[in-house]
């Protein structure tokens, strides 16, 4: 359509067919059949500037089937008839800029989903990470990425990104016990405009990159992310706190006989040795008399570690 304007368009159709058979180990019946149909059309338009600059926008729906291991999950727990395939519209509008030592984007997305799929915050017996389907949510952010090249020794990247990500209307099922831990009933708890658990708001990184000559070169690199919540509920006693972690990576290029190419290189992760976790589990209730009962598991990260690898290229 000219030299500064490009659109394009795609029409994708998806049919899968999956189908359960036999019994799990502890001898449920798997059985279960079903049949998907989706059409996932998508749109954009890129805008030329100039020799540097573009301005793009896209609108794209997507659907797509539940996992496998979503569906063997509602299975067992005679719930396949609640389990849905999920759906996305995804709005798009960005700037880029090149040039021989800066290159910079910024994107904003609207992602306005349709039954998503998301974590409960529990686990199921063999660890798997339980999902529900949620009426309406949504995922709006700001992308931006940066890369350059202040001289030839030094290269500074950095990458962040602001969210929100939101159930608009979440009902949380909390199990009710009497004294004796008998199970009595549940409790309905609706939560409004509610975080995406295990989804923070602030992701960034940073890394400076020096490279002494063509066979070297040495990286420092940070990375932070926001706090974040371990189920729906928005409920800040079961919260991920925010973390930042470092690391340094070296590495040189040998020569040998026939071109031949040796690399060695040094990792170390978790530089300052802080002690984290980025994921966990929780399990909620309550007891007929209104006390609380709250259970958590956290995986807490690596302290620094180290690692040496020796790459030969021939």
């Amino acid at each position: 359509l000219g030299e500064s304007f490009v659109a394009f368009a795609d029409l994708q159709y998806r049919m899968v067919n999956y189908t359960l058979d036999g019994d799990d180990k502890d001898f449920v019946s798997l059985d279960w059949g079903e049949r998907y149909h989706f059409f996932n059309p998508k749109a954009g338009a890129t805008f030329i500037l100039n020799k540097r600059e573009q301005l793009y926008a896209s609108l794209s729906v997507g659907r797509k089937e539940p996992g496998r291991a979503d569906i063997k999950e509602s299975v067992k727990a005679l719930r396949s008839s609640d389990i849905k395939p999920e759906k996305v519209v995804d709005y798009e509008f960005g700037y880029r800029i090149k040039n021989a030592s800066l290159d910079f984007s910024a994107n904003v997305y609207l992602m306005e989903y349709k039954d998503q799929l998301v974590p409960t915050g529990k686990l199921s017996e063999t660890g798997y990470v339980i999902k529900e389907n949620v009426n309406s949510s949504y995922r709006r952010g700001l992308e931006l990425a940066a890369s350059w090249r202040a001289s030839r020794l030094f290269i500074f990247d950095a990458n962040l990104t602001l969210s929100r990500n939101k159930i608009k209307e979440y009902t949380q099922y909390l199990d009710q016990f009497n004294d004796y831990w008998e199970l009595v009933s549940q409790k309905q708890v609706l939560h409004k405009n509610s975080d995406i658990a295990f989804s923070p708001e602030i992701i960034s990184m940073g890394m400076i990159t020096f490279t002494p000559n063509d066979i070297t070169k040495i990286s420092f690199r940070g990375k932070y992310i926001g706090e974040q919540f371990m189920d729906n509920s928005s409920d800040r006693s079961m919260m991920i706190p925010q973390y930042f972690v470092a690391s340094f990576n070296a590495s040189r290029n040998f020569t040998i006989k026939d071109n031949r190419n040796i690399e060695l290189s040094l990792f170390i992760d978790n530089l300052f040795n802080r002690k984290y976790y980025s994921n966990g589990w929780v399990y909620s209730a309550m007891f007929l008399n209104g006390e609380r009962y709250l259970e958590m598991g956290l995986y807490p990260q690596a302290e620094i570690n180290y690692t040496l690898k020796l790459s030969f290229r021939f």
